[in-house]
């Protein structure tokens, strides 16, 4: 993912157009005019302000050759991407307040901004050190009315219901799922139940959601910790993947993390998987192990709702 950057000459600041010509990296390069002009300012961390009152804490890297002539956003700007669903073809604006801090708008396809999403409600990003990893809101009350609070306690328990359902059916998910369910469970809820309803008795599954990332860029489809230790096999360095009503099979290499013992589907050949199936953001996926003698899995695909 590459981006247009210009440096906003009425204010300190830039925006930046999300442009599809080079493959989405996890961080963004500040245009060399802010930082000639700030960089000596920008601490190891960057504060984004949204106007929902959401922050989120960057981390920021400079280059320097006894000045500084570059610098990046870096940790945690992948999550910011995915949180916002942030596509190619939208537009941010950065105005800098001083002190490594920025307020961000966010702007889609239609040039108009993004419908942000509430704070609280569950839909924050899940992870270690919640201050510094995802969104925080400066106060729990700040611009919150009673009435959108009752709402986003009313999300949380549908929330949490359908998290319920899906862990009683005996389908295994993983973090990845858990941390994405909160922020897109109204396209996702109707698949979720037919993914329930479908599951076969003798097979083991998963369950994954489609998002911007997993679709458009490069990020790993993670398969669950469980599931792996439960059911691939240490030598398994690829899988079938089939969907059903189609004779034809991807194979799918898998990519092993030693440190951690996880396992993700490799990133080239996974997304001709989704690309040759039109699969889309919110689509959700069932992912059954046809044999635990071979590495074959048959994939059912339940669409978003629109």
């Amino acid at each position: 993912m590459a981006a247009a950057a210009e440096v906003n000459r009425q204010s300190a600041g830039f925006f930046r157009v999300i442009l599809p010509t080079i493959p989405y990296q996890k961080k963004m390069s500040l245009p060399l005019k802010f930082v000639v002009m700030y960089g000596i300012q920008l601490s190891s961390t960057a504060t984004l302000k949204l106007p929902n009152g959401a922050v989120w804490k960057i981390g920021v890297k400079k280059a320097t050759d006894g000045r500084i002539r570059k610098a990046w956003f870096t940790k945690n700007w992948d999550r910011f991407i995915e949180h916002y669903s942030i596509a190619v073809g939208f537009f941010l604006t950065f105005q800098y307040l001083g002190s490594s801090e920025f307020h961000v708008k966010i702007f889609n396809l239609t040039t108009c901004s993004i419908n942000y999403p509430r704070r609280g409600g569950g839909r924050q990003p899940i992870g270690k050190g919640r201050a510094s990893t995802g969104a925080q809101p400066i106060s729990p009350n700040l611009g919150v009315s009673s009435d959108e609070e009752e709402e986003d306690r009313c999300e949380q328990g549908e929330v949490e219901k359908l998290m319920n359902l899906v862990k009683e059916s005996g389908i295994v998910t993983g973090s990845q799922f858990d941390r994405i369910l909160p922020k897109h469970w109204m396209q996702c809820k109707k698949g979720v139940e037919e993914a329930i309803l479908s599951k076969p008795p003798n097979r083991p599954c998963f369950l994954t959601l489609m998002t911007c990332a997993l679709i458009r860029w490069d990020s790993q489809l993670m398969i669950p910790a469980v599931f792996v230790a439960e059911h691939i096999d240490d030598e398994w360095q690829s899988v079938k993947l089939r969907v059903q009503g189609k004779k034809k099979q991807w194979d799918v290499n898998l990519k092993r993390s030693g440190r951690s013992k996880t396992i993700s589907m490799a990133v080239k050949s996974r997304k001709r998987f989704v690309d040759e199936n039109g699969l889309r953001v919110g689509d959700v996926c069932l992912f059954q192990l046809v044999s635990p003698a071979e590495p074959v899995m048959e994939v059912t695909v339940f669409p978003a709702d629109e």
